[in-house]
């Protein structure tokens, strides 16, 4: 795994920011402009927006709000033009698969909202750091033609 950021990235006090950061909005949505994709290496790094927290069993209102903090980014994203990185890993789904995939879902159904209404795309990460590239190019360009 690629991170940027290392020092005291697993500090308590950090990691207990983070697991309340993931239902009450604290440190904002996290999007991600295109043109901060492309590092002066020409590797594409897209950093996550936000981890997709396997649910707290009992706790419905929590999970509640979990999955309006990611809503709300998702259309913040779509309103913006920027980039929202959902991101989980696979053992997440484990354990009552059937209401994560019920959750998942509800998340398609806003994401399709904002593609209808906002042009926003579901894309890889393979056609994300093409277009990345694209963007910044044509943003190069530009510049280029500006100094003249």
């Amino acid at each position: 795994m690629y991170r940027v950021n290392i020092d005291n990235y697993n500090a308590p006090y950090k990691r207990i920011f983070r697991l309340i950061d993931s239902y009450v909005n604290l440190s904002g949505h996290h999007l991600i402009s295109w043109q901060n994709i492309i590092e002066h290496s020409g590797l594409c790094n897209v950093p996550s927006s936000r981890f997709y927290r396997p649910p707290v069993k009992g706790l419905s209102l929590l999970n509640h709000y979990r999955q309006k903090r990611i809503i709300k980014s998702i259309y913040a994203a779509a309103k913006s033009k920027k980039i929202f990185h959902l991101w989980w890993h696979p053992h997440n789904f484990g354990s009552d698969s059937e209401a994560r995939l019920s959750e998942l879902e509800e998340i398609f159904y806003h994401f399709k909202r904002c593609k209808k209404e906002y042009g926003m795309k579901s894309i890889n990460m393979i056609e994300t750091a093409q277009l990345g590239r694209s963007k910044w190019e044509h943003s190069k360009q530009t510049s280029f033609v500006k100094e003249r």
